[in-house]
C-alpha cells in the first residue's frame, strides 16, 4: 500500500535536499521553544509542552519523507516503512549489537559506576516505578532518543541518501550508527543519555591498584570498540540491503 504512496523529485538537486533537512532540524528545534515557558528546562509543565512539540513534529517529518522521497532512486516495490528504519528484519540484531559496542566504549565508566556499587540501583524495583512517573527520566531516555532519531535519522537519511549516497549521509547526520534501522540509535542514544560523559577526574581519587585497574579498561573499552566498529557494524548483520545493497 505505502509503496504506491511515494512521489518521484529526480529533478530536485543536491541544495534543494540539504535545504530540506536544515528546515527539518530547524523546525525542530524551534517546536521546542514555541510556549511561553516561565519555568526551567526540567520543570514537569516544560517537559510536557515539549514532548507535544516533538510529537507532532514526527508527523511533519514523515510527511517530509512522504512527499520528498526519490521513488526512481529506492524502487516502487519500497515500502514506507522500511525507508524510515521501522522493520523487523534485522531487529534483533539492531537492538542487541549497537549496544554492545556502546557499551564496550564506556567499558571505563561502566567499570567506575561498578566500583561505586551503583550496579545495584538496576536490581531495584522502587527505583525502576520511581523512573517511570519520573517526566525528566523519560525525556531523557525515551522521549529524546526516540523522537531526535526518528526526525535527524529516519526522516533525513530517505532525502540525503539518493543525492549524496549512504557512506555520505551517515557523516551528514548528526549521529553516528549506520542507516536502516532506527531501533539501534535510539536504545543506543537512550544509553548515551544515561551513562553521560566520562568522569576521567575521579579516576586520580581512587586508590591503587585499583585506579591502574579502571584506567587499563578506559583504554581497553577505547581499542577493542576501534576493533569491534567495523565487524558490528557490516549492513549484511542487519539484513540491511535498502541503503547497502550487496554487489
Amino acid at each position: 500500500m505505502f509503496s504506491k504512496l511515494f512521489t518521484t523529485h529526480t529533478e530536485m538537486g543536491c541544495t534543494s535536499n540539504v535545504l530540506i533537512c536544515i528546515s527539518l532540524a530547524t523546525m525542530y528545534v524551534g517546536s521546542l521553544y514555541v510556549w511561553r515557558n516561565t519555568h526551567g528546562r526540567d520543570h514537569p509543565s516544560t517537559i510536557k509542552k515539549r514532548f507535544l512539540s516533538v510529537f507532532l513534529m514526527s508527523f511533519v517529518s514523515a510527511t517530509v519523507v512522504y512527499v520528498f522521497t526519490d521513488k526512481l532512486y529506492f524502487g516502487c516495490d519500497v515500502t514506507y516503512w522500511s525507508l524510515m528504519g521501522i522493520r523487523l528484519s534485522g531487529l534483533v540484531q539492531a537492538t542487541i549489537l549497537p549496544l554492545f559496542l556502546t557499551m564496550v566504549l564506556f567499558l571505563g565508566p561502566m567499570s567506575l559506576h561498578y566500583n561505586e556499587g551503583l550496579y545495584q540501583r538496576f536490581f531495584d524495583l522502587k527505583m525502576w516505578l520511581y523512573c517511570l512517573t519520573n517526566v525528566v527520566w523519560l525525556r531523557n531516555h525515551v522521549i529524546a532518543p526516540f523522537f531526535e532519531e526518528f526526525t535527524f535519522r529516519a526522516c533525513m537519511l530517505p532525502i540525503l541518501v539518493p543525492c549524496f549516497g549512504s557512506k555520505n549521509s551517515v557523516i551528514l547526520c548528526p549521529f553516528f550508527f549506520g542507516i536502516g534501522h532506527v531501533a539501534a540509535p535510539v536504545i543506543v542514544h537512550a544509553f548515551c543519555n544515561h551513562m553521560g560523559f566520562p568522569d576521567f577526574g575521579q579516576l586520580f581519587t581512587i586508590e591503587r591498584p585499583k585506579q591502574s585497574v579502571l584506567m587499563v579498561c578506559f583504554v581497553a573499552g577505547l581499542v577493542t570498540w576501534m576493533l569491534l566498529l567495523k565487524p558490528l557494524t557490516e549492513p549484511q548483520i542487519y539484513n540491511n540491503m535498502l541503503y547497502w545493497p550487496t554487489t
